[in-house]
């Protein structure tokens, strides 16, 4: 039992590290810190985890019960091992399903969505060039000028907006590997756990003499399977194909500005050709209006990213939570099931007597 929980005390440590879910640990480090002070408290009074410190004035005619009980409680020790295993194998399960969310989203998003913040800034600029643009009437050869310079300066606006969305074909296979390698990562932590385990009624009793530890096997590698079946697996695959589309959308809105740029520019300069009356304000008219259309394109692009990104991360939550909830429904099941049984082993032993 003493290697049990020093196996489950170096895994809240592992996940002390790495877990998202820091404070859920600290917690049940500290509620286990305060269950050993308080054991350690019984026994220095006790002598003995089977007597209770009130009971101490009974040990000495307690001790050869407690010495006819050694094999039934060598079998319950047993037990409760097993139980500290099941917590351990279950905070690894429940802990790689959470990190798949956090390895399949956040990392992503990291890695090769950090750069599309610069949408928002080259908006901005687009937005400054417009408001730039001469406001009263000017000679046309000095807003055919202004246009020209305007132009360079659209296109070097331009550049970091290109870069900023990676290339769809890129980020798909980065998405296959990582997810392969994260869901791979959670099957492992399921055939890394104990295929079956035999536990002890959780009432805080003790066995009492020439009865057997009434016992219940738990099949928990299969549960897990059962919980994270192949169907559920695949979704959480697929979770994020959303954002390749997502960001083949947003790479050729961002591939068009130049052209819408290049069409109102080119219909400015016409408009300054023919020279008719209020040519030169239909041409400033047409640039202004291309300029914030074009930032505004670079903002729904950026939020239709954010709001693939926020499904995926919707997706992947909802298969992580009810494959979690499902395993510890599908534990619970068995301990009802275990009780009834019980009861009903009770209920035979109490009519056999009568």
């Amino acid at each position: 039992m003493r290697e049990a929980g020093l196996a489950l005390g170096s895994r809240l440590r592992s996940l002390e590290e790495s877990c998202p879910l820091r404070d859920l640990v600290d917690g049940i480090r500290g509620e286990m810190a305060g269950a050993l002070d308080t054991l350690e408290a019984d026994l220095a009074v006790a002598g003995s985890f089977a007597f209770r410190p009130r009971d101490t004035h009974r040990i000495e005619p307690s001790l050869p019960l407690l010495e006819a009980m050694e094999p039934v409680l060598r079998e319950w020790d047993a037990c409760v091992a097993n139980r500290i295993h099941l917590y351990d194998a279950l905070l690894a399960i429940l802990a790689g399903a959470t990190a798949v969310q956090h390895r399949l989203v956040y990392r992503v998003r990291e890695k090769h969505l950090a750069d599309t913040v610069v949408l928002e800034r080259v908006a901005s600029t687009l937005e400054d060039l417009a408001s730039g643009l001469p406001a009263e009437a000017t000679s046309r050869g000095a807003l055919s000028a202004r246009l020209d310079r305007l132009h360079g300066d659209v296109q070097r606006a331009l550049a970091p907006a290109e870069s900023a969305v990676p290339v769809p074909s890129e980020l798909a296979s980065a998405l296959r590997q990582r997810s392969d390698a994260t869901v791979d990562a959670l099957l492992s932590m399921i055939r890394q756990a104990p295929a079956s385990l035999d536990l002890h009624a959780e009432d805080g009793r003790l066995p009492r003499r020439g009865r057997e530890v009434e016992t219940r096997s738990l099949a928990l590698q299969e549960l897990a399977r059962q919980a994270f079946d192949a169907l559920r697996i695949e979704r959480i695959r697929s979770s994020t194909d959303g954002l390749v589309d997502a960001i083949q959308a947003a790479k050729d809105d961002v591939a068009e500005l130049p052209e819408v740029f290049a069409f109102a520019f080119e219909a400015a300069k016409k408009e300054l050709d023919e020279d008719e009356d209020g040519a030169r304000q239909r041409a400033t008219g047409l640039v202004e209006e291309a300029l914030l259309s074009m930032a505004e394109s670079l903002r729904n692009a950026e939020r239709r990213l954010d709001a693939a990104v926020r499904r995926a991360r919707s997706r992947l939550a909802t298969e992580v939570s009810d494959g979690s909830l499902g395993l510890l429904d599908r534990i619970a099941a068995g301990r009802v099931q275990a009780r009834l049984l019980a009861a009903r082993s009770s209920l035979a032993e109490l009519y056999g007597h009568g």
